[in-house]
């Protein structure tokens, strides 16, 4: 992979930042145990992202299993995100251009595989005393406080586009959910007599979760 230009690498990383601000489950500076206290009562497939305490990384995505929370850092390379993973793995793992999108994919994924006890065999370091062999799959966000009236609708109506759209497609897609939303408001004559403006706020933020 060749390096990124440092102002291309900087417009990545405010991007993420925008995204993250907006996506409601984003903790920032949050400890592994205080991102375990507020998991341990929740569901099993409950997540939310918050710093890394890793010097490495930049984020964690800390998910309630079966077995109580764990954890996985997210890499950031060249301008893009992926889950880690152990070596030999690192070469089948996707790359997003923000973590938002990197959920999108991971909760679709999750969803998609009803029977299944974990989705694949990725979690490198789960925890800080290096659990393994966890399953895991990620469904709810455990959102940091409650959001607005249109944020909601705004996720909700991505929801609706993103299944409608994976229905259609290839499992496990990489089209980007900013492409599925801009593509079915301006070109679904459902959506034609919908203002301008409201059509950018849902491109604005394009994810389901």
């Amino acid at each position: 992979m060749n390096q990124i230009e440092p102002e291309d690498d900087l417009r990545s990383l405010v991007y993420n930042d925008q995204q993250l601000n907006l996506c409601g489950y984003y903790y920032g500076n949050l400890s592994w145990l205080d991102s375990s206290q507020l998991l341990r009562s929740t569901a099993e497939g409950t997540f939310l992202v918050r710093d890394s305490e890793h010097g490495s990384y930049l984020y964690t995505l800390s998910v309630q299993t079966s077995k109580g929370p764990t954890s996985c850092r997210i890499e950031y390379i060249d301008g893009r995100f992926r889950l880690d993973s152990a070596k030999s793995l690192s070469h089948k793992m996707p790359f997003f251009d923000c973590v938002p999108h990197l959920i999108d994919y991971y909760v679709q994924l999750s969803q998609s595989l009803p029977g299944k006890k974990s989705f694949s065999p990725i979690w490198l370091n789960m925890d800080e005393e290096n659990t393994m062999n966890v399953p895991v799959k990620i469904f709810k966000p455990r959102y940091r406080q409650v959001r607005g009236l249109m944020h909601m609708c705004r996720v909700e109506m991505a929801k609706h586009l993103k299944v409608n759209h994976t229905a259609k497609a290839v499992f496990r897609t990489m089209d980007h959910p900013s492409n599925v939303v801009s593509r079915t408001i301006e070109q679904d004559s459902k959506y034609k007599d919908i203002p301008k403006l409201i059509k950018d706020y849902l491109k604005h933020y394009p994810y389901s979760q």
